[in-house]
């Protein structure tokens, strides 16, 4: 479990963009969104891209960070789960359960073929950055 200043916070954010642009990738949450989450001291703070890199594991980078208090962040996934069952007026282990139910109905409808849901993905971005 980790604690963050909003500098600590901004840096791994710029750290990530960094990779993100590195391998010519489009981050999914633009760095100019997390500055201003952290400039207006939003609750939720994030920043996400998708690994699509040639030749690796496709997979999602980022992270979720929820204000604790003022210039103090945390990512701990505890926290995160019992501010979305306070926003939903529902229990931590509502929310809890209801994400492991997400991920088996998800985990069957790919029905097992990782690598060819990963390679479609990669196919149709590869596509859409040509366009």
């Amino acid at each position: 479990m980790g604690y963050y200043n909003k500098e600590q916070v901004l840096q791994y954010a710029r750290q990530e963009n960094k990779k993100a642009e590195d391998r010519n990738l489009k981050p999914l949450t633009p760095i100019e969104q997390t500055i201003s989450q952290i400039d207006t001291e939003n609750e939720v703070v994030g920043f996400f891209w998708v690994n699509v890199t040639e030749g690796e594991k496709m997979k999602m980078e980022g992270k979720t960070f929820i204000r604790v208090d003022f210039d103090l962040y945390t990512d701990d996934r505890f926290a995160i789960d019992l501010y979305q069952a306070q926003e939903e007026s529902t229990t931590v282990s509502n929310i809890i359960k209801e994400r492991i139910k997400e991920q088996e109905k998800a985990a069957s409808e790919v029905g097992g073929d990782v690598e060819k849901l990963e390679s479609k993905i990669k196919e149709t971005i590869k596509n859409k950055k040509s366009e």
